[in-house]
């Protein structure tokens, strides 16, 4: 029935609204779109998601980096043949070193997809960005309007109210039927 966005715009306009009769003081428009610039939890989610793609990209370069591997082992064993006691200690060492000469440019092609996808983050960001502040102005100018119908809705109310009393007057000296 109601988009989620519509849902937050109209909450906007309510805080809005009731800072404004609470006596708090007005926002500017700039100040508003910087403290949604800030604070927004969407525009902050999309930034992150920048970052990660971002980190990606060194990910996928990674896979054609060398691989140094090491490994120690110290065994010690104890045995017994009934008369006489078996001790023996053992050590090991080992190291490795492997890396990848050619992958038939699959990291090439995964490192492209890495970049791509950060691209993809950007225009995600700068959506996010728009609609946030899309939101902020509409509801900032859905405000200012709705003052506006207020301030002449009280207006209208006490030019009736005058002419109510100015017919009542003319009752009470006898001009009017």
């Amino acid at each position: 029935m109601f988009s989620s966005t519509s849902l937050r715009m109209g909450a906007t306009a309510v805080v809005l609204i009731g800072l404004s009769m609470s006596g708090a003081h007005a926002e500017s428009l700039r100040s508003a779109l910087t403290a949604a610039y800030a604070h927004n939890p969407t525009i902050t989610s999309a930034l992150y998601a920048v970052k990660v793609a971002s980190e990606n990209i060194a990910l996928r370069k990674s896979a054609v980096l060398p691989n140094i591997g090491a490994a120690v082992g110290i065994g010690d064993t104890f045995a017994t043949d009934g008369k006489a006691f078996v001790n023996g200690q053992s050590a090991q060492a080992g190291l490795s070193y492997t890396q990848t000469l050619f992958d038939n440019h699959k990291t090439d092609a995964n490192v492209e997809q890495a970049r791509a996808l950060v691209q993809v983050a950007n225009q995600q960001l700068r959506t996010a960005e728009a609609n946030v502040l899309l939101s902020v102005v509409q509801a900032y100018m859905n405000v200012i309007l709705n003052t506006q119908l207020v301030q002449l809705r009280t207006d209208t109310e006490q030019f009736y109210q005058s002419q109510v009393k100015a017919a009542q007057d003319r009752q009470n000296i006898g001009e009017g039927t």
